[in-house]
C-alpha cells in the first residue's frame, strides 16, 4: 500500500514539474469554397404539342417545330448560366 500511495505521489509531483504546454502556431490556409452561382434556375418550357388524336399532321409539325426552338432556348440560357459559373472567381 505505501508504493502505490508513493507512486502516486512521485507522479503528482513529476506531472507538476513539467512546463505545459506551449500554444500552438496559428496557420492560416485558404481553401477555395464552392458557392451557388446560380440565382434562379430557368423553367422548363411547356410543349406546344397538340393532342395527337385531334390534330392533323401539319398541327403536329407546328408543335414540334416550337417545342424544337423553346428548348432550344432553354438549352441556349441553361449554357449561359452554367459558362458563367465555370468562370473562375476575380480577385479582389
Amino acid at each position: 500500500m505505501r508504493i502505490l500511495i508513493a507512486s502516486c505521489a512521485l507522479l503528482l509531483l513529476i506531472g507538476c514539474s513539467i512546463d505545459p504546454l506551449k500554444p500552438q502556431q496559428v496557420v492560416e490556409v485558404k481553401v477555395p469554397v464552392p458557392v451557388a452561382c446560380i440565382d434562379s434556375v430557368p423553367d422548363i418550357p411547356k410543349t406546344a404539342m397538340p393532342d395527337p388524336k385531334s390534330a392533323d399532321t401539319a398541327q403536329l409539325a407546328a408543335g414540334a417545330a416550337s417545342d424544337v426552338y423553346a428548348l432550344a432556348d432553354y438549352a441556349a440560357h441553361a449554357h449561359a448560366l452554367l459558362t458563367q459559373c465555370a468562370k473562375p472567381p476575380e480577385a479582389p
